[in-house]
């Protein structure tokens, strides 16, 4: 994807810069609570079984995850300049993985590199805030885990005058690479236009990080992104603020799963995850990890194989 030539935002964001930019530049370290840092030992006591996975992993061996951190709450650094990862998804799939008799090991990967990758055998399964979407299913097996949190906007905290989507006509809205937001406010700008409206200039970067240093240095007006994901930076920072439009977007619905991507046509290492799944719930380790994160509004009963255009 490319972006629009650049041009003066409206506003430059003057205030941000200082300590707030180092934070940036660290790496979001910054978003990571203290508590929060490194994977629960206690998630890899369980007993796994195994034979509920089909070959090739049916064998224990190492059970590559390629994910995208930071985007905290979900995949971050435990601390910055560390390779280390935390975060809900770093925690379920360690659990997943004691469940099932695999070592597992994340990778970091771009965002739009991540299906390509695991299409070309370069890991096993993606866990990076994947969306199920109807385009995706196409290319993946997905197994849903999570419902959406919803799309955010993140402004400066002097910023005002940013209340909703339909005053983001005119301004530069960052988003991440391959994300679902792209199709979102594409649809929103569109509106814009038809109501005479400038339309949105969209810029895409490859992390939450690189996102924030561009709000930071005046590069856009505004973000969008998942709101667990924009809120727990904003908590983290007094020069930002990030919201939900209460009023959803116009242009589109929002309803949904976030899912583990897995490669197409493979059922039973989707059933393994599943029933895998299954025994987190059963347990509370899964409730637990979500309200370790604040994400427990997020948390399902049952997690499914995504079978979008058809009942749950």
């Amino acid at each position: 994807m490319t972006s629009s030539p650049p041009h003066s935002p409206r506003h430059r964001g003057g205030g941000l810069m200082g300590a707030v930019l180092v934070c940036a530049l660290a790496l979001a370290g910054c978003q990571v609570p203290p508590e929060n840092e490194g994977v629960d030992p206690a998630l890899l006591d369980r007993a796994a079984d195994p034979a509920l996975l089909p070959e090739p992993w049916s064998d224990g061996d190492e059970f590559v995850i390629a994910t995208n951190a930071p985007y905290p709450p979900y995949e971050m650094f435990t601390a910055p300049g560390r390779q280390e990862l935390t975060g809900l998804e770093v925690d379920l799939g360690t659990a997943i993985g004691a469940t099932l008799g695999l070592d597992v090991r994340f990778v970091q990967q771009p965002f739009d590199g991540l299906i390509p990758g695991l299409q070309a055998g370069s890991y096993d399964a993606i866990m990076a805030t994947l969306r199920a979407t109807p385009e995706r299913e196409q290319e993946l097996d997905l197994v849903n885990y999570a419902t959406i949190g919803g799309t955010g906007i993140m402004t400066a905290a002097t910023d005002e005058d940013v209340q909703g989507y339909e005053d983001l006509c005119g301004l530069t809205v960052g988003m991440q690479s391959g994300a679902i937001q792209h199709e979102l406010i594409t649809a929103e700008s569109e509106l814009c236009v038809e109501e005479g409206e400038e339309p949105i200039d969209s810029r895409f970067y490859p992390s939450i990080t690189d996102i924030q240093l561009a709000l930071f240095t005046g590069g856009v007006d505004a973000a969008v992104g998942d709101s667990p994901v924009l809120i727990s930076a904003a908590a983290a920072n007094d020069q930002l603020r990030a919201f939900v439009d209460e009023d959803g977007p116009r242009a589109s619905t929002e309803e949904g799963y976030v899912a583990i991507g897995l490669p197409k046509d493979s059922p039973e290492l989707a059933e393994a995850m599943v029933t895998a799944l299954e025994e987190l719930i059963d347990d509370s380790t899964y409730q637990t990890s979500f309200e370790r994160y604040g994400l427990e509004f997020t948390a399902i009963d049952h997690p499914h194989l995504s079978r979008l255009g058809e009942d749950d």
